[in-house]
């Protein structure tokens, strides 16, 4: 049911727009504002060093990807509502069309439909 509300026969529903830009947005702010404990230390030797290094790289790709992520679903939502403009106008541009398809299939109908007067056999009046 909800696919049938969110695409609909004739376009997309603006408030449902509305409420999944609200929810992507929501889902943005929860994932951007994550913060993830700082790791410990691993000691003074070479290898602890290393362990601390290759940690801090790895906090540091995942709080970049959490953000890319956060970015993504904003510019998703942003996409969504474009589109769901898109839609209305193709929609329009469609039902502009189909009156015009209809209206010839009706002249056609009635010219059809129209009695047509055969002449006499042998040309008379």
């Amino acid at each position: 049911m909800y696919l049938d509300t969110f695409l609909g026969a004739i376009g997309v529903d603006a408030g449902v727009v509305a409420k999944i830009r609200s929810n992507l947005d929501a889902f943005a702010d929860d994932i951007g504002g994550a913060k993830l404990p700082q790791a410990g230390g691993f000691g003074g030797s070479s290898a602890g060093h290393r362990m601390t290094t290759e940690t801090n790289a790895a906090q540091e790709f995942i709080v970049s990807a959490m953000q890319d992520l956060a970015d993504g679903l904003r510019d998703f939502g942003i996409n969504l509502e474009l589109w769901q403009e898109d839609m209305a106008y193709t929609d329009d541009d469609a039902a502009v069309q189909i009156q015009a398809i209809q209206k010839v299939q009706e002249t056609v109908a009635e010219a059809v439909r129209a009695p047509v007067t055969v002449p006499a056999p042998g040309g008379g009046a």
